[in-house]
């Protein structure tokens, strides 16, 4: 699966993370953090309401869907997610989330109302793997 942002400092180290557990037992079998420190609140972002807010308000970058798991063409597996980053990634459930490959949104190109972090869930047919955007684009 994957993981949110951490709310308090210090922002845990499966925060913005793709993660597994063991099924029978609960316990976390590995983790994979694809972006460090993003304690992030969003009502930071107001000054009257920072009483609880972690020092430096992270990036926010999230993964906004779950990830997919796909078949490889030589046999292995992979796990894609798209990160509110813009970066969409894979990683090896079978090596501990080792990275297979990771790749950044194309940008908008000067298109209102786009952005990188509005990326919808990914999808994978036989030779591609994309993520549309969550605003039509």
């Amino acid at each position: 699966m994957t993981t949110g942002d951490s709310y308090s400092d210090p922002a845990a180290g499966t925060a913005d993370a793709f993660v597994a557990f063991d099924s029978e037992t609960g316990k976390l079998v590995w983790s994979r953090q694809m972006t460090a420190g993003d304690a992030f609140t969003v009502d930071c972002d107001f000054p009257d309401l920072r009483a609880n807010c972690p020092d430096a308000n992270g990036p926010d970058f999230d993964f906004g869907s779950s990830p997919i798991l796909i078949e490889l063409p030589n046999g292995r597996r992979a796990l894609v997610a798209g990160q509110k980053s813009g970066m969409v990634h894979a990683v090896d459930p079978d090596k501990q989330a080792a990275v297979l490959w990771q790749t950044p949104h194309p940008g908008c190109r000067g298109i209102a109302g786009c952005s990188p972090a509005q990326s919808a869930a990914v999808t994978a047919i036989p030779g591609v793997v994309f993520s549309g955007g969550l605003d039509g684009i």
